[in-house]
Parts: C-alpha cells; structure tokens; sequence
C-alpha cells in the first residue's frame, strides 16, 4: 500500500515538474521574443505632436531701409561706454560698442588699458 501511493506521488511530482518546466520556457520565450516584438511593433509608428511656433516664426523682423531708426537702447549703450571710458577716442568706443561690452566689461578694459605703460 505505501508503494502504490509513493509510485503515484513520484508520478504526480514528475508531471508537475514537466509542467512547471514548460511554464517557465513559456514565459521565457514571451519574454523574449513576443514581447519586444510588440514593443517594436507599437513604437515603429510615432505619434507625432503639433509643434508651437518657434520665436523666430512669430516676430517678424520689419523690413530695413534708410530711414530705420536704431533699436531700441542703442544710443543709451553708446552713450554709458563713452561714460564709462572718456579717455578713450571714438574708435576705441566703437570697437566696444562692435564688442557688445557691458559698462563693466568697458570699464575693466580700460583699467586694463591704464595699467599697461606708456609708449
């Protein structure tokens, strides 16, 4: 009687481990293979969003000629570099000016200028 039930119990264990193995190689290979199939599958067709208009598509830049005033801050600017290096002759303004310097980076300039000796 023990036999009989030890033989079918090994039996019942066997098929579970047959089953189990499957169920592992099953989820393995789905895993593996079908899954990132279908990963690719949905991504391979983007979903393009609506773009904003960039800054560049909505200020229209007016159109030039003679009679365009500069922009805006222009002559301030001009005028804080020649504020801020008097000494320095109309070229050397324009070239700070050319620069786009700040009146800190004008007046470090010219420190640097009056520090260099004379020649």
């Amino acid at each position: 009687m023990f036999l009989a039930q030890m033989t079918v119990d090994l039996g019942v264990v066997s098929n579970l481990i047959k089953y189990g193995l499957a169920a592992v190689l099953i989820a393995v290979a789905f895993f593996s293979f079908v899954l990132p199939l279908l990963r690719k599958i949905t991504i391979a067709v983007p979903t393009k969003l609506p773009q904003l208009p960039s800054e560049k598509e909505t200020t229209k830049v007016p159109a030039k000629n003679s009679d365009t005033p500069p922009p805006a801050g222009f002559v301030e600017h001009l005028q804080i570099i020649e504020a801020t290096a008097p000494n320095a002759g109309p070229q050397v303004w324009w070239e700070y000016a050319k620069a786009g310097m700040t009146e800190v980076e004008v007046a470090k300039a010219e420190a640097k200028l009056a520090r260099q000796p004379a020649q």
